[in-house]
């Protein structure tokens, strides 16, 4: 197998971290939406079998826009989160991108610390 000497891998721990916090919060928050739903259907469903189907109707409507506006509640209260991850990944990058120049840096010191007369005349040679 060939190894790979000067390549830096990215390390992504911010991102799992609030990743994982997003998930759980959806977890928590899922039933402001879910609830909702399974009583229109429930509403719904009786409206088939009933004599008043009117009264069921408009109850099922009620929960269709309640549903609407806890969607939108939902996603109102998942979005710091989502905010947090893409803060997180932002930072990940620049943390990677700060961990190449450094490790360039210091394969820069490694390499250059030694210089031959050759290369002193092919630099001086050389057309840039």
């Amino acid at each position: 197998m060939k190894q790979f000497k000067y390549i830096t891998l990215i390390d992504e721990k911010e991102t799992k971290e609030a990743k994982e916090i997003l998930k759980q919060k959806r977890k928590i928050y899922c039933w402001l939406y879910i609830l909702p739903i399974i009583l229109t259907s429930i509403f719904y469903l009786a409206m088939l079998d009933v004599k008043h189907w009117v009264l069921f109707m408009i109850l099922g409507s009620v929960f269709a826009g309640l549903i609407l506006i806890m969607f939108f509640v939902y996603v109102g209260i998942l979005e710091p989160y989502r905010k947090l991850v893409k803060i997180a990944k932002h930072n990940d990058r620049v943390r990677h991108d700060e961990k190449i120049r450094f490790n360039e840096r210091k394969r820069l010191e490694i390499e250059s610390n030694t210089y031959t007369k050759k290369d002193i005349i092919n630099t001086i040679n050389s057309k840039l």
